[in-house]
C-alpha cells in the first residue's frame, strides 16, 4: 500500500501571505486580555532557546475565546515557520 507524505501535503498547500493575513487579522480582533496572552507565548517562541521548555494552560468558560487565541497562535507559528 502507497503511503502518503501528509508533510509533503500541507507544505504545498501552505500560503504564507494568507497565513500572515489571517493571524494578524485574528489578532487586531482580539481582546486585550487575549492579546497578552498571545505576546507572552510568541515572545517565548522566538526568544533563542533555554534550557527549560515552556508551558502554557489556557482555560476559561466557554465563549472566552480560547479557541480564538489558540487558532492566532496556530496561524503566527505557521508564517514564522514558513519565513525562517
Amino acid at each position: 500500500m502507497e503511503q502518503l507524505d501528509l508533510a509533503e501535503d500541507v507544505e504545498a498547500t501552505f500560503n504564507a501571505k494568507e497565513e500572515k493575513d489571517l493571524g494578524l487579522s485574528a489578532y487586531e480582533s482580539m481582546y486585550d486580555e487575549q492579546r497578552l496572552i498571545v505576546d507572552e507565548i510568541m515572545n517565548r517562541v522566538n526568544r533563542p532557546p533555554v534550557l527549560e521548555p515552556a508551558f502554557y494552560f489556557l482555560s476559561g468558560p466557554g465563549g472566552t475565546g480560547k479557541t480564538h487565541v489558540n487558532n492566532t497562535i496556530v496561524h503566527m507559528l505557521k508564517r514564522r515557520k514558513k519565513e525562517s
